[in-house]
């Protein structure tokens, strides 16, 4: 009756020894759902230490984990664009006054009679123009109107006292000229200038003259025994505007 009662015992403990053996492998085997899909170490799945690599869904090897787009692959999530620069036009560029139509000027100049108003210096002319064509504003210059001078026998008997020298010169052709102005560039024993009057006249391409324009300077041009005085006077022979104005 002992014997029986040990065989029991023992029987009994080898039975609970391997269910529970049996219950913690159960525990620890991968989760299955009724399908048969593997979902993994629930530690893993949420980023934890027990994870050894990216996770995939049920029934799927795709990896799930999004990646950073790389600039300039096509992708749609790429938004990166390239900077493209803007090309600004060019402004229009004022036209060449030597591209024009060439046209005779002739300009009359009257020199004072006071004991300093006769000089030697190179007198300089700038004719302002108005492209009739763009309508910008084109300046033409004359670097020394004895150069051009008409009727005197040498260069220095120009702007003499009581003179009234003539000059003769292309130029283009303008039937909207107003304005020139006359400089005393000062280079020279006697500097002093004094302008009485200017006049100028503008011809066609057929050789038709324009109607005189004169204009009172009455004014000193560089003379410092003389104040006030300028070395450069604008003449505008269309609204009779001198700058700077007479003192």
């Amino acid at each position: 009756m002992g014997l029986l009662l040990i065989r029991f015992v023992l029987m009994i403990s080898a039975t609970l020894f391997v269910l529970s053996v049996c219950g913690e492998a159960a525990l620890l085997a991968p989760a299955k759902d009724p399908n048969g899909a593997d979902y993994g170490d629930q530690d893993s799945q949420y980023g934890g230490s027990g994870g050894s690599g990216p996770t995939t869904n049920p029934g799927s090897e795709t990896n799930t984990t999004p990646e950073a787009p790389v600039p300039g692959s096509g992708s749609e999530d790429d938004s990166t664009e390239p900077d493209v620069p803007v090309v600004e036009p060019e402004p229009d560029q004022p036209t060449d006054p030597s591209l024009l139509p060439q046209c005779k000027w002739v300009v009359k100049l009257k020199t004072g009679n006071g004991p300093y108003a006769p000089t030697d210096a190179a007198i300089a002319m700038e004719i302002e123009l108005v492209n009739v064509l763009g309508l910008d504003l084109l300046r033409h210059p004359i670097y020394n109107l004895r150069w051009y001078g008409k009727g005197r026998k040498s260069y220095a008997a120009y702007f003499q006292r009581y003179n009234v020298d003539t000059f003769e010169f292309q130029a283009p052709c303008n039937p909207l000229f107003c304005k020139a102005s006359f400089i005393n560039t000062g280079t020279c024993r006697l500097p002093g200038w004094h302008l009485d009057w200017a006049e100028i006249t503008t011809y066609d391409l057929a050789g038709n003259p324009s109607l005189p324009r004169r204009e009172n300077v009455n004014m000193w041009l560089l003379n410092p025994q003389k104040k006030p005085y300028t070395r450069r006077v604008t003449i505008d022979f269309c609204t009779h505007e001198i700058t700077p104005p007479r003192i």
